[in-house]
C-alpha cells in the first residue's frame, strides 16, 4: 500500500517538471537510502544478538560458551606441532548425568552447533586448515565420558 502511494507520488513528480519537484524527488531518494541502511543495520544487529544468545545456551549439558572460549584460545595460541602430526585436537567435555548414549540426530546437532561457533570460525581463519568437529562418547563403568575431537586435515 505504501509502495503504491510512493510510486504514484513519484509519477506525479516526474510528470510535473519544476524545480520544486526535483528537490522533492532528491529528498525522497535520500530518505529511501537511509531507511534501507537502517533496515540493514537492524537485521545485522538481530543476527549478532541471536548469535550471542546462542553462545550462552547449553546443549546436552555442554556449555557452548566454554567450548567457544577454548576454541578462541586455541586460535590465538596456535596449534602445537605434535597435535598437527597426530591430526586431531581433543577437548574434554563434562560427563553426562545419565548413562545413556546420544542418538545420531543429537550427535549431528551438537556437531553442527559447535561447527557454527565463532571460536571455530576464528580457528579456521587463523590457521588455514580444514577442521571437522567430531563428538565422541565413551561408556566407562556406568558413566558416559564425552569429548570433542577436532580433526585437522
Amino acid at each position: 500500500m505504501l509502495l503504491e502511494k510512493k510510486e504514484k507520488w513519484q509519477k506525479t513528480i516526474k510528470s510535473q517538471d519544476t524545480g520544486e519537484n526535483r528537490v522533492a524527488l532528491f529528498f525522497s531518494k535520500l530518505v529511501e537510502k537511509r531507511v534501507y541502511k537502517l533496515e540493514q543495520l537492524k537485521t545485522t544487529l538481530k543476527e549478532n544478538i541471536e548469535q550471542r544468545l546462542n553462545i550462552y545456551q547449553k546443549i546436552e549439558g555442554i556449555s557452548l560458551w566454554k567450548v567457544n572460549r577454548k576454541l578462541n584460545r586455541l586460535a590465538v595460541k596456535g596449534i602445537p606441532k605434535d597435535v598437527l602430526k597426530e591430526g586431531k585436537y581433543i577437548i574434554q567435555l563434562p560427563d553426562k548425568e545419565y548413562a545413556s548414549a546420544s542418538s545420531s540426530h543429537q550427535v549431528q546437532y551438537i556437531e553442527k552447533t559447535i561447527n557454527a561457533l565463532e571460536g571455530f570460525e576464528n580457528l579456521r581463519l587463523s590457521h588455514f586448515y580444514s577442521y571437522t568437529p567430531k563428538y565422541v562418547e565413551k561408556k566407562v563403568f556406568g558413566a558416559v565420558t564425552r569429548q570433542l575431537e577436532i580433526e585437522i586435515n
